[in-house]
């Protein structure tokens, strides 16, 4: 995953032993940063320097919000990016504060720090350091939501693919989401084949072109490929996508964190410009439909090439 950013903060000189991280530490309330005052860009640069002497006055609390801001700040609140720059935005950067009272860090960062200013290490409590994805399950906030955009579509260059819309698995008993779904493919069908765009369905391994609901029954000349979740594997889909002269795919069928997630990652992998109306997706339930939203827009595989939508925002 490359090398860890760190960046430390010595926030005011300190003579604290690192025994006294097993205090317990109020959290700081920060300050909104100002950010329409400071120094010209090429005056910061001209006067940048290192310094080993501090000043042992306090900083005021706007002064550390403002550093704090600028360290590790969002300044893209739509999409929760941040200031500091990451390898595909992996955002694993820890900050130290370095205050008289106390050393503000994760327990995690204790042992770290100690080690890096030679002082003997602190090992913090096992039951802080040892808690996984799953144990802080209850705790995670989502994310904020993607943005669904507007798509103009060129039907000569965009094929509309239909992926698992199967009776085996498309019915209100065991994913009434995608019967809610096949309602509005079944509109966006009728509005590529009017364009005259290329329309490609998939099945699953097990299925045949006669288990297809009703409502999107391909019609004779749409090619129909069969795989398991990436529908390019082992398939003739790239090549019948090239012969057609094809550079966007508009991706839409069950489930969402199967077909939809894999195959789309696939398109955009191969360089075809992707796709995905979210109400044209489903699975079992909204969570897997939410994590595949998150995952297209932010995922290093799909981020660049992937445009959420809906079927409403499509312009033919």
């Amino acid at each position: 995953m490359g090398k860890k950013l760190t960046l430390i903060m010595l926030i005011l000189l300190f003579s604290c032993s690192l025994m006294s991280y097993g205090q317990e530490l109020k959290p700081i309330k920060l300050l909104k940063p100002q950010i329409d005052g400071g120094l010209p860009l090429m005056q910061v640069l001209n006067e940048r320097k290192s310094t080993r002497q501090f000043s042992a006055e306090e900083l005021p609390l706007q002064v550390l919000s403002n550093l704090l801001w600028a360290a590790f700040g969002i300044n893209r609140p739509d999409s929760g990016k941040r200031i500091a720059p990451s390898a595909v935005n992996w955002q694993d950067i820890d900050i130290y504060v370095a205050m008289a009272e106390a050393m503000h860090l994760r327990p995690e960062q204790k042992v770290r720090l100690a080690q890096s200013v030679g002082y003997p290490a602190v090992s913090p409590s096992p039951e802080k350091t040892e808690k996984t994805i799953v144990d802080e399950w209850a705790s995670v906030k989502a994310p904020l939501p993607p943005e669904l955009k507007p798509v103009k579509i060129d039907p000569k260059v965009t094929a509309l693919l239909i992926l698992d819309i199967q009776n085996q698995n498309c019915n209100f008993e065991r994913r009434p989401r995608c019967v809610a779904s096949a309602a509005k493919i079944q509109k966006l069908l009728a509005k590529a084949r009017g364009k005259g765009m290329a329309v490609v369905y998939s099945l699953t391994s097990r299925a045949s072109a006669a288990d297809i609901r009703k409502e999107v029954t391909p019609i004779e000349g749409e090619p129909v490929v069969k795989s398991g979740a990436n529908k390019f594997f082992g398939t003739d889909l790239d090549k019948i996508l090239k012969e057609r002269d094809i550079t966007s795919v508009i991706i839409t069928g069950t489930s969402a964190h199967g077909a939809v997630l894999n195959t789309a990652t696939g398109a955009a992998m191969r360089g075809f410009k992707v796709i995905v109306p979210v109400d044209g997706m489903s699975a079992s339930d909204a969570y897997a439909e939410q994590y595949t939203a998150w995952h297209l827009a932010n995922g290093p595989g799909s981020r660049r090439s992937t445009t959420l939508t809906k079927i409403s925002l499509l312009e033919f």
